[in-house]
């Protein structure tokens, strides 16, 4: 595919534009991008709150909304070097007709800096263990513990800690799985009737194993698995 690219735009060649076609491998995606701007305005919203919770969306769309921060990173260094050469390019020009007049600030490049310093803050949130807490929710099957170890993994490669794993609708179940062995489970049984109302949640919250990991989310140092 990158082959039939660069054969189709080598025209850019003559203008030393093709190696620049590889700056997009390092754009973000629409999706995660929409939700960074969605968590950003909730973080805005509600800043008064001592505590937000997040329930993500599916896995895909989770990790890349984690990993949005450092892609969005990458991507900026790119497209600032690119800026820096246009720039550079500018001020020969400008200098050629204007003489030693003083440059002026590149908006775009300015722009560029100020969504560095907002990504690199986003980032810093994630990765902080005083204000985040990521659990990971697993269901009581071997696929579903198998791919929290993949993500659990894919946290690590981030830098992002991870508090501990919810076990959801657990039925008793023994586990004979060394990676859940060595890790703070949590288990949230099945409830007998449906949850419905505050009163059912109420109810259910004060069960002695939740109610107690309730109460360490919000005052201990995450884990980091």
């Amino acid at each position: 595919m990158e082959k039939n690219i660069s054969e189709s735009y080598r025209h850019l060649s003559s203008l030393g534009l093709d190696r620049h076609l590889k700056i997009i491998q390092y754009s973000p995606g629409l999706e995660e991008h929409a939700l960074i701007y969605a968590f950003q305005a909730m973080q805005k919203k509600y800043d008064k709150y001592d505590y937000m919770i997040f329930d993500m969306p599916p896995t895909g769309l989770a990790l890349r909304f984690f990993n949005h921060p450092a892609m969005t990173l990458t991507w900026l260094k790119k497209l600032m070097e690119l800026r820096k050469m246009i720039i550079e390019k500018k001020n020969i020009i400008q200098k050629i007709k204007r003489g030693d007049a003083p440059a002026r600030t590149d908006q775009v490049y300015s722009h560029l800096r100020a969504l560095e310093l907002e990504s690199g803050a986003l980032q810093g949130l994630f990765t902080s263990k005083d204000d985040t807490r990521v659990m990971i929710v697993l269901n009581a099957d071997y696929l579903s513990v198998k791919e929290s170890e993949r993500i659990q993994i894919h946290f690590q490669t981030l830098h992002i800690p991870v508090f501990g794993f919810i076990l959801n609708k657990d039925e008793n179940t023994t586990w004979d799985d060394a990676f859940l062995k060595t890790r703070e489970v949590v288990k949230f049984p099945r409830n007998a009737s449906p949850l419905l109302g505050i009163k059912a949640i109420e109810n259910y919250l004060t069960i002695p194993g939740i109610s107690r990991f309730l109460d360490q989310l919000c005052v201990m140092p995450s884990a980091d698995f």
